[in-house]
């Protein structure tokens, strides 16, 4: 039995640090996890009473194309009554116009179904070790609420995905600070022009509707500007590294305060105890906050969960950075200035 017992440990642990899993694995494994979260999306919803945060640009996407307004639609007690503004730029909402088709709920499954697929599979190129991010509150709140971290977090490892850096700038800023090709570069490019000037030809005059949309909106903040949050300037010292620029990058955008948002910080930990270890400290972060977080005022509710989440997310992934040396390979942005210096 103990003999039996240690093999199954040595098998999972000969599979965990397997350095290049077989391609026909992971399609499969990319396709169950598409396909059980992209159900667990739609289960979410219930179509007479609940909108997701996609919902926002798939409604913006059909008004657009209606000719209507999609920046003066969304929001309280509007035609597509949300908690939230709309502030999303043209460009995303160009960038969802095939699922337009679909209701809301299918929209939405479909989003976070291929978003899902495509992390799953970037995600494993070079081992099994991350795969703890599925089980993470990060993961689990942005395939509940239909976010666009999944896309962006996928992007890390397939570049070519940056294409969609317009739809949604502050999210592709730390998916190009920690490239490590120009396929990222090139791809948001050509994301740009194309997006830009489909939603342009559609509707000349969104830039200046959506710009105010998004100066009336006062819950974007910075990590970096909340406690403990300048702490992770730390990484600085780390600066060859790429996940020490997904940190710093991510921590000085604005940015609503999820647990969905720091998604991204879930491809720092290099081993399967770190990743283990990040999404503990995620949950706990999440207990205190249900728990012990009270505030009379939304700027309030802001800051308690500002420095809860720099503290449980952002900091322990500081750590694990600096306790790295700091080696290559450089952040392709970064590849002329060491050549120079």
């Amino acid at each position: 039995m103990a003999k039996e017992s240690g093999s199954v440990v040595a098998a999972a642990r000969a599979f965990l640090t397997s350095p290049q899993p077989p391609r026909a694995v992971r399609l499969a494994f990319a396709s169950a996890l598409a396909l059980s979260f992209g159900f667990f999306t739609l289960a979410q919803f219930d179509s007479a009473s609940r909108h997701s945060d996609f919902g926002m640009v798939w409604f913006g996407a059909r008004a657009l194309i209606e000719g209507v307004d999609p920046w003066s639609a969304v929001g309280p007690h509007l035609a597509f009554d949300y908690d939230w503004r709309l502030i999303y730029p043209g460009t995303a909402l160009v960038a969802v116009l095939p699922l337009t088709p679909f209701s809301e709920r299918v929209a939405t499954a479909l989003f976070i179904g291929i978003s899902t697929w495509l992390l799953a599979f970037g995600i494993t190129k070079d081992g099994w070790y991350r795969v703890p991010i599925f089980a993470s509150l990060a993961f689990i709140s942005a395939a509940r609420l239909g976010q666009w971290s999944i896309l962006f977090t996928a992007a890390v490892f397939l570049p070519a995905l940056a294409f969609f850096s317009a739809a949604k700038p502050q999210a592709a800023i730390p998916v190009l600070a920690a490239a490590r090709t120009r396929t990222a570069f090139i791809a948001a490019l050509a994301g740009f022009a194309i997006l830009t000037v489909s939603s342009l030809l559609l509707d000349p005059g969104w830039p200046a509707r959506w710009l105010a949309a998004a100066r009336a909106s006062s819950y974007m903040d910075p990590a970096i500007t909340y406690f403990p949050g300048v702490l992770v300037l730390a990484v600085l010292s780390k600066w060859r590294r790429p996940e020490a620029w997904i940190i710093l990058s991510l921590a000085v955008v604005p940015q609503s305060w999820g647990w969905y948002n720091t998604l991204i910080l879930f491809t720092i930990p290099a081993s399967f105890a770190e990743a283990v270890i990040l999404c503990a400290t995620t949950l706990l972060g999440a207990w205190f906050a249900d728990n012990h977080v009270n505030a009379s005022t939304p700027d309030g509710l802001m800051e308690a969960m500002g420095r809860t989440i720099n503290v449980t997310v952002y900091l322990p992934a500081t750590i694990f950075v600096l306790r790295r040396k700091n080696v290559g390979p450089t952040p392709a942005w970064l590849k002329p200035f060491v050549k120079r210096y």
